[in-house]
């Protein structure tokens, strides 16, 4: 691609809103939601005033038939987002993972297309269990599925989120009984050890102890009545198209933790499938790989910070966006003490 072409945009700090900025780098550079918000439908009734802030940033950053870098002003934004929650009014550092959630949740709610009258209110995960010996896996996921989708079913779901199924094992023979909790995902967080160790840890070893069986001493079991030793495990049924891991940079203590992250420029989810789903071998089928296209990075503390974003432009290059400064990386670093949030787009 002709790089003299391209347009590129920054963003004012004016109000330490650099948690803001560095979401909408790489909100404004996710294919779905970049072409959805440019050409959004009329008729916007609940968060208007937001629809309308953020429909006109992502219109600003259509190309432009020349090399331009633009200047945006995200105030409009925040200002409609203070309605909302009161969390964001000032100049208060501010997570950028809550942020997000936040957002999302809101464009959730606007374009909610729920089957019936009632529309639920702003949760981006609801969960609810199955124990049922009579149906496998699928009918109780469907079943489970049909509920959801009958209260929370929009085009930020169809781009953001994916279906995780907790398998909890009783372990007293002969009961062995399975119970299926079902919820949506819109990110993983993924721990870091709470040590200052130097190594460098793959992203890969965090997923692996994130789908780990976990070993539980006390289970009270529905089916045989006894507290029992069970075994829990997660997976993935629905893979999303958007994948957002989040790297937990702090621990209960509110310590920061540095510990370097290597993140791959692609990765596969495969390994991380329900084994005794056809939803989830119809998802292999499609393909469970993913390329990076951003980050986001924090330096700081809980209370007072920085946040940047490297992000990947139309011509493949990778760009470190800092407040209103814009600079092409030679080479994007494989390893990170501040990566705080990863994004994955499905290929």
């Amino acid at each position: 691609p002709d790089q003299r072409m391209f347009t590129q945009f920054v963003f004012e700090n004016r109000e330490n809103n650099c948690y803001m900025s560095s979401i909408l780098q790489v909100l404004l550079r996710t294919p779905a939601l970049q072409g959805f918000m440019s050409d959004i439908p009329r008729g916007a009734s609940l968060h208007v005033d937001i629809v309308r802030s953020l429909s006109s940033l992502s219109q600003a950053t259509k190309p432009q038939g020349r090399a331009i870098t633009l200047i945006l002003d995200p105030v409009p934004l925040k200002r409609a987002i203070e309605t909302k929650f009161d969390k964001y009014r000032g100049a208060a550092h501010q997570d950028a993972q809550e942020f997000l959630k936040d957002l999302l949740g809101l464009l959730h709610e606007e374009f909610n297309r729920p089957k019936t009258g009632e529309a639920s209110p702003h949760k981006l995960a609801r969960q609810r269990s199955f124990n049922s010996a009579s149906q496998d896996l699928d009918t109780r996921f469907g079943l489970w599925l049909s509920e959801f989708l009958r209260r929370d079913d929009s085009i930020i779901y169809d781009i953001f989120s994916g279906h995780l199924a907790t398998t909890i094992q009783c372990r007293r023979t002969p009961c062995l009984n399975r119970r299926h909790n079902f919820e949506p995902f819109w990110d993983i967080s993924l721990a870091l050890a709470d040590t200052n160790d130097a190594r460098s840890i793959p992203l890969e070893y965090l997923l692996q102890n994130f789908f780990a069986i976990e070993h539980v001493d006390e289970f009270s079991c529905p089916k045989c009545g006894v507290r029992e030793r069970a075994h829990v495990r997660r997976a993935v049924l629905n893979a999303t198209n958007m994948l957002v891991l989040a790297l937990k940079r702090f621990n209960y203590a509110g310590e920061r933790l540095n510990q370097s992250v290597e993140v791959p420029e692609e990765l596969d989810l495969s390994g991380y499938l329900e084994e005794n789903s056809r939803v989830a071998r119809n998802n292999r089928k499609k393909g469970l790989k993913y390329r990076l296209y951003g980050i986001v990075h924090h330096v700081g503390d809980l209370s007072r910070g920085h946040y940047t974003a490297e992000v990947r432009d139309d011509s493949g290059r990778w760009l470190l966006a800092d407040d209103t400064r814009l600079s092409i990386l030679p080479q994007r670093s494989q390893r990170s003490r501040t990566a705080y949030l990863l994004f994955y787009s499905r290929v």
